[in-house]
């Protein structure tokens, strides 16, 4: 598969959780994030082109909010064979304006930590 990402990966030191915002169902665990995408670590393999309705609650309150909610397209997906779980690649999709605003601010704190995390001796 060739790399398309036009911006970095924003990792999550630990998963933030997915949920399906009509069920309340649990989705997965968010691992990393962009301005146009994310990856969710699953159980269950996801089928590409599916649209899912996705709330992601934040460890803290941020901005006033506790949870911010897109819509996600799977692009792709495969097992991880060493843990037994499945990486799912997803384009996001309607997201609010206050919700851009706050995906922007969690990747800023991500990337400051991980800059904080590379220069540490």
């Amino acid at each position: 598969m060739s790399e398309t990402r036009k911006y970095p990966r924003y990792e999550t030191e630990d998963l933030l959780m997915v949920f399906n915002r009509e069920t309340d169902e649990h989705i997965g665990g968010l691992a990393n994030l962009t301005p146009e995408g994310a990856m969710i670590i699953t159980r269950e393999p996801v089928e590409i082109s599916t649209t899912a309705k996705c709330r992601v609650e934040l460890p803290r309150v941020i901005l006033d909010c506790d949870e911010f909610v897109f819509d996600a397209e799977c692009v792709w997906c495969k097992k991880d064979t060493t843990r037994g779980w499945y990486e799912s690649g997803y384009r996001l999709r309607n997201i609010s304006e206050q919700d851009q605003d706050l995906l922007t601010y969690v990747m800023l704190q991500l990337m400051s930590e991980q800059k904080v995390a590379h220069n540490t001796p």
